[in-house]
């Protein structure tokens, strides 16, 4: 199991992981089928803004990725996706939700950057 973790998570973008899945699933691999399944039904933003998180967590302190933490926290609660998948989850459970991007290919990255900008008064 680590190994097709390590395989298919080692990309760069969420995009790459996602094809790597597909490209397993498309041969018969049916852990990389459930997991790009369920890759595909999360948040746009939200996966592109973890992987950041993940690459640029790998080289700080722990001070530094609290920091970051703190940052994204604030951050995701001003978006549309935050409360829409609390809705399908939570309030509706419909778990139906609609993402705003609803696509990956629509997230640019100055978007997924702003998440990780410190952005209240008094802010580290």
């Amino acid at each position: 199991m680590q190994e097709k973790i390590d395989l298919h998570f080692a990309f760069n973008t969420v995009e790459a992981i996602i094809n790597s899945l597909s490209q397993a699933a498309e041969e018969g691999d049916s852990w990389a089928s459930e997991t790009v399944k369920t890759v595909l039904t999360k948040s746009p933003t939200s996966l592109k803004v973890a992987l950041k998180q993940l690459q640029e967590g790998a080289g700080k302190s722990l001070e530094d990725c609290l920091r970051m933490e703190l940052s994204l926290c604030l951050n995701i609660l001003n978006t549309h996706d935050f409360y829409e998948g609390v809705r399908a989850v939570v309030v509706d459970k419909d778990r139906d939700p609609k993402w705003n991007p609803s696509v990956i290919v629509e997230l640019d990255e100055e978007y997924v950057a702003s998440f990780f900008q410190y952005q209240w008064k008094g802010s580290p």
